[in-house]
């Protein structure tokens, strides 16, 4: 119910003083002449505020002259009095409210005598018919007007009793609630201020052997040795002194049949609705040997263990859970003394912690107690003195896995600080708001600082030596107020003038959408920096070395290729005159020679190109069964030679196409093939190609060559995949080779995610074979008939490639190459391929750009390394003046087979490219591809 009501401070004198129905006439009348002639908002306020009082349940009383009062009688009947009582109850409001409460609201009507603008908010009680205490939330508003020099306050009040009652049960119960759960009680009782019980739960009741009715309104000193009445005494004083905080102490119940010897007692005064203790909440628990409860393991899982020390230092009693986590029981070590369970290294402080308990009545300590297994467990005690007894009172919890991770904690605390030691690692912080720098002592360290200067950011900025770091950092902590740390290096210069490499780490703390700190570390990275500088060098002088040696083997290649090109050329020209018998044999071996030397050329660029990492993969299109058969070609003479079998067996199942190295994989199936011949003697070489695996355009092929020969030993079948080592030495000695094949094809598959695989048994031949998985694609070929097949090659079934017919189109070729004898050669393959052909000839790329405009040639073959002008600028002369719509196919003969070198030609204008040593067959190719260009151009 809202109720309104006036006090009144009135000053008048005793006589004639106007009662107080009349004063809030006078007032209401004045206050309205007042307020018709102004028109002032607070004015307005008071005078609508007034008009909402006349409406209003009021109470008017005079302070003064409290049996001159007024109220209306809706405020009595809320305080439970009827219409007929009003007139009893009305001659004195003192009567009624509460004495404390009539002091405050004087006060504050003093106050407001002094200050009109201090506002009026009490909490006044009220005594209702009952007598119950009536809560009262009172609300005020000084009136500015004046009755004969009296001030008028307006109140309006709600009635809260009911919240109050409510909130003052709940917090009853919270606090009942939190003794009860931190004391792990057995027994709840409740007792008046004389000690008379008043509430016994069910558990006390029955270790008393008393029923729960019996039991109310009995002293509780009954139930306790005379010597502890005095302790339960205090305890309930102190508890009367200190409401709603918890007094434990121990007590010794009287003995019975059931009862134990050691009691714990928790004592809490429990407040009125007044505030005024008039109620001992009693929790109580059993502490040693007796009644097991049920609850106990909740004790012991606390790891809490209770236990009494008499004077003389004896053990007297102990807990269950003492029992329970020590492992000794009570009749084992009942009278033993204190410094038998304490560890040697603590028993020092434990006496201290003894003697501080006897003096100040209390004390703790940490110390390790003896388990009885011999083990140690660190507990920490608190230790309280009885006053009566003289007893000392142990409660020990274990803090052993605490114990633990403190001694964890510490350890690695100090070895990051030996870790920040080692890796010179400083940490810094920046207060954005105070503009304050502080540096860790390593982070002066490094700065060569003294421990104690003071330090600003302008300095700790200027130590960066080059502007871009200052630059860098100051951009990076503007960014950083946005939320984004920095890892930022730089060189700095110390206070002492030394230079130093640091890396500065920083993250910024954001609050309430404002950067208020930069925090990180600092770690001198000076020796790092100079390991990746000397690694930079290194690095430069290994690209330098490296290019020094890809310049070397390319100049090697060119210089021994060149003359080798003569040789052969020679050779091969020589075979073709009316020669004799032993000439004839001659010329075998020198073409045998020459060609053992180039291989071993060329296995030595090859591997060390590997080595590099120079090589890398160039995938195309490939007929599958078209690089199988020219595999087979190639090793076809070896074959023939040695009369031995060579056959193909391509999978009906695979891929009319794949993407592919081609020029790799046929490295690969002739080196493996080449080997296969060289190391069988008798019976046969085989080529097979399997499908494993085949999807709409993946496939995963086998490769395997299978021959009839000498076979590896187990034990060298991992050594002969190395560099440089065949079979065995008797093997390095009866067949020819550098060792280098094995290992540049393994090489190779490793590009291809593969390796080869042997299997192999000696004097019955071996199998090597490796799976890839290609890109394929099939269409456009005649399908072989099954999977098995068997394309047999032999010399009698293979057939010579038939001669080509020059078509009338091309009639000069110009050869431009400074080697006189390789000169010799080009023309002689030339002639021998096509008589009729005219052959002009360029002594270097000078000459033969001038002999390119006067001639016109329809086709140039263009040597790469040569004087005055190189074939690449030579090609690109030619290329800048010909003709549109005529361009002339220009084929680069190089002694240059290290990669990237076909790429620079193409780069340059080439049409094509062929290394030296010629060999017809390549050169053949090479001319019958821009024949046919020729043919359509005509």
């Amino acid at each position: 119910m809202n109720v309104l009501f006036v006090f009144s401070n009135l000053q008048c004198s005793s006589a004639g003083r106007p009662g107080p129905v009349k004063h809030f006439n006078i007032l209401n009348d004045r206050y309205i002449k007042m307020t018709a002639n102004t028109r002032s908002e607070e004015s307005r306020d008071s005078q609508a505020f007034l008009q909402c009082l006349q409406m209003a349940d009021i109470w008017l009383w005079d302070l003064n002259l409290p049996d001159s009062q007024w109220a209306d009688p809706s405020l009595w009947q809320a305080l439970g009095f009827q219409t007929n009582e009003i007139a009893g109850v009305t001659s004195d409001w003192s009567k009624f409210i509460f004495e404390e409460d009539v002091a405050t609201v004087q006060l504050a009507l003093e106050v407001l005598d002094r200050d009109p603008k201090a506002g009026f908010d009490q909490l006044i009680r009220a005594r209702n018919k009952k007598g119950e205490t009536a809560w009262l939330k009172c609300k005020g508003k000084l009136l500015h007007v004046l009755i004969d020099g009296h001030k008028f306050l307006a109140v309006s009040f709600v009635d809260i009793s009911e919240e109050k009652r409510n909130a003052f049960r709940l917090h009853q119960e919270s606090i009942i609630s939190k003794c009860i759960r931190d004391s792990k009680t057995h027994y709840v009782a409740k007792a008046d201020l004389e000690g008379y019980f008043t509430y016994i739960n069910k558990s006390y009741a029955e270790s008393l052997n008393i029923t729960e009715a019996e039991l109310i309104g009995k002293s509780s000193n009954s139930f306790f040795i005379d010597k502890d009445i005095a302790s339960r005494l205090n305890s309930f004083e102190h508890c009367t002194l200190n409401p709603e905080r918890p007094h434990t102490v121990i007590l010794y119940p009287k003995n019975n049949h059931e009862s134990a010897n050691v009691q714990e007692w928790t004592f809490c005064g429990l407040k009125d609705v007044h505030g005024v203790v008039n109620e001992i909440l009693c929790l109580g628990r059993e502490l040693s040997q007796g009644n097991r409860m049920a609850d106990d393991k909740p004790v012991h899982s606390a790891g809490l263990m209770l236990w009494t020390i008499s004077f003389d230092g004896n053990v007297k009693s102990v807990s269950p859970s003492w029992e329970y986590h020590l492992g000794h029981s009570f009749p084992q070590i009942a009278g033993d003394m204190l410094e038998n369970f304490v560890h040697a290294g603590d028993i020092g402080r434990t006496i201290q912690a003894v003697g501080r308990a006897i003096k100040d009545h209390t004390s703790q300590v940490e110390h390790r107690l003896q388990h009885g297994n011999g083990s140690w467990i660190w507990c920490l005690t608190h230790i309280k003195k009885n006053e009566l007894t003289s007893e000392l009172h142990f409660n020990s919890y274990d803090i052993t896995d605490k114990k633990l991770t403190q001694n964890q904690l510490v350890r690695t605390s100090q070895m990051l600080e030996q870790t920040s030691e080692i890796a010179r690692v400083g940490g810094w912080e920046y207060d954005v708001l105070k503009k304050k720098l502080y540096w860790s002592k390593i982070a002066r360290e490094i700065h060569e600082e003294e421990p104690d200067a003071d330090i600003s950011l302008d300095w700790a900025m200027q130590m960066y030596i080059s502007k871009e770091d200052r630059d860098r950092l100051l951009d990076a902590g503007q960014l950083a107020r946005t939320g984004i740390p920095w890892d930022i290096e730089g060189q700095i210069k110390t206070a002492k003038g030394n230079y130093r490499w640091v890396r500065n780490i920083g993250k910024p703390q954001i609050e309430h959408g404002i950067c208020v700190r930069l925090y990180g570390t600092l770690q001198d990275v000076t020796d790092r920096k100079k390991i990746e500088q000397n690694i930079e060098k290194a690095r430069i002088l290994a690209e330098s070395a490296s290019k020094a040696k890809s310049g070397f083997m390319a100049n090697m290649s060119h210089e021994i290729r060149t003359p080798l090109n003569g040789i052969l050329g020679i050779v091969e020209m020589l075979e073709g005159t009316d020669l004799d018998k032993t000439q004839k044999e001659y010329c075998q071996m020198l073409s045998n020679s020459s060609q053992l030397l180039l291989d071993i050329v060329t296995d030595i660029l090859d591997f060390s190109k590997l080595e590099a990492g120079k090589i890398q993969l160039a995938e195309q299109k490939t007929d599958l069964e078209e690089i199988a058969g020219q595999c087979i070609d190639v090793i076809r003479p070896l074959a023939q030679k040695k009369n031995i079998q060579l056959l193909l067996n391509l999978s009906a199942a695979a891929p009319d196409f794949v993407w592919v190295d081609k020029i790799r994989l046929k490295q690969i199936l002739i080196n493996l093939l080449s080997n296969a011949v060289k190391f069988t003697n008798t019976g046969k070489a085989e080529l097979l190609i399997e499908t494993i695996s085949a999807g709409d355009d993946q496939a995963t092929l086998q490769f395997a060559v299978v021959d009839t020969g000498i076979g590896v030993a187990y034990k060298n079948r991992k050594r002969i995949f190395d560099a440089f080592i065949q079979e065995d030495l008797s093997a390095s000695k009866r067949y020819e080779g550098t060792g280098l094949g094995l290992a540049i094809s393994n090489h190779l598959l490793g590009l291809m995610n593969s390796k080869l695989e042997l299997k192999s048994r000696p004097g019955a031949g071996s199998t090597f074979s490796f799976i890839i998985n290609l890109k394929a694609e099939n269409g456009g070929k005649i399908k072989r008939n099954n999977l098995n097949d068997l394309h047999t090659l032999t010399k009698k079934q293979i057939p010579e490639p038939e001669p080509i017919s020059l078509p009338k189109s091309l009639r000069s070729v110009m050869i431009v190459e400074d080697n006189p004898v390789n000169m010799i050669v080009t023309k002689r393959m030339i002639s021998l391929l096509y008589p009729d052909l005219q052959i002009i000839e360029a002594k270097d790329g000078i000459d033969g750009f001038e002999k390119y405009r006067q001639h016109i040639p329809d086709m140039i073959l263009m040597d790469i390394q040569m004087p005055e002008m190189n074939g690449y600028d030579c090609t690109r002369a030619i290329r800048n003046v010909e003709k549109a719509g005529r361009r002339v196919p220009i084929i680069a003969v190089t002694a240059n087979a290290t990669d990237g070198e076909a790429e620079r030609c193409f780069q340059a204008g080439m049409d094509a490219f062929i290394t030296k040593p010629i060999v017809k067959e390549h050169l053949k190719s090479e001319l019958r591809k821009f024949d046919l260009q020729f043919a359509r151009q005509e």
